[in-house]
């Protein structure tokens, strides 16, 4: 979890935004292509 968290503010600082600035959605993008980076699966209802 943590690697992923630092993962994601690195991509943050890549974009020149905060957590703040961002919406939902890019929030929810980056968190997707930092986890399939890290190879981590994502468990679903379906």
């Amino acid at each position: 979890m943590r690697e992923t968290a630092i993962k994601v503010n690195e991509s943050l600082d890549k974009k020149g935004k905060q957590l703040g600035e961002v919406s939902p959605r890019e929030l929810r993008d980056i968190f997707r292509e930092v986890t399939e980076s890290l190879g981590i699966r994502r468990e679903t209802d379906e």
